[in-house]
């Protein structure tokens, strides 16, 4: 409860997905193309405060995702340097390409080190629908896509069915997206891109 009004948002949400790769071998390595298609439908309102209510969207999505891997044998382990790329796009959005490079050092006893940079076509979570949510700037309601660049670290041991996984990442969000509500319609519009 907040200066006498009772919050009662909610957000239903309906996913349906598919996604289909292969595994070809790209001159004496390893490549991976996969394809994704998905569509989702997402209803969401306020019973106090109608002016909350994020109303009804429904947004197909689509990934095409390539990458290549060449493990290199060493006295001391073997490096899988890796390439991948990744396009994503939506019917009323722009499209984006996003890169990536990792590699992997796989030593002995089963420790293996990983490291990578790239960029990432972020979906925007569903806190972003309450950021900043005060009565004029709701977040994100329609979530729309937003680009991110990062980087990670991390080491993995492994013994026979057993995994400890470590990982440390940074990322760093470009366009986080504001909403509020604009014109004689009272529409949300993003505030701070053009």
């Amino acid at each position: 409860e907040r200066r006498g009004y009772q919050y009662h948002t909610y957000l239903r949400e309906h996913f349906v997905g598919l996604k289909m790769s292969v595994t070809p071998t790209i001159a004496g390595g390893h490549g991976l193309l996969a394809a994704e298609a998905r569509y989702r439908s997402q209803f969401g309102g306020d019973f106090q405060i109608p002016s909350r209510s994020f109303g009804e969207h429904k947004r197909a999505e689509y990934a095409l995702r390539t990458q290549w891997r060449r493990p290199l044998a060493t006295r001391i382990g073997t490096i899988s340097p890796s390439l991948s790329l990744s396009f994503d796009a939506e019917p009323h959005e722009q499209s984006s390409w996003t890169p990536r490079v990792d590699l992997s050092w796989s030593l002995l006893l089963g420790i293996s080190i990983n490291a990578g940079w790239g960029k990432s076509f972020r979906r925007a979570p569903l806190s972003s629908l309450f950021w900043k949510a005060d009565y004029y700037t709701i977040g994100n309601p329609n979530l729309k896509p937003e680009r991110a660049t990062e980087w990670d670290v991390g080491g993995r041991l492994r013994r026979g069915p057993f995994i400890l996984d470590s990982r440390y990442f940074e990322r760093v969000v470009e366009d986080i997206i504001v909403w509020d509500r604009r014109g004689p319609d009272h529409r949300f519009q993003p505030v701070n891109l053009p």
